[in-house]
């Protein structure tokens, strides 16, 4: 992986920096409520509502 980023110094394109390992105490646990605000309720059922009848049967 070194050996072909370096190859590629001179492309200017962003690259992704890939972890190996990722320290424990830096991972933030994952809590179902984390979406739950109150915009984004009122996005889900905005959206959902839009959506309502919008399915159609496929060709047959």
């Amino acid at each position: 992986m070194r050996e072909i980023a370096a190859l590629n110094d001179s492309d200017p394109t962003p690259r992704i920096e890939m972890a190996s390992h990722r320290p424990l105490d830096h991972i933030e646990p994952f809590s179902g409520y984390r979406n739950e605000s109150k915009n984004s309720m009122q996005w889900l059922r905005t959206f959902v509502y839009e959506m309502t009848g919008t399915h159609t049967e496929a060709d047959k």
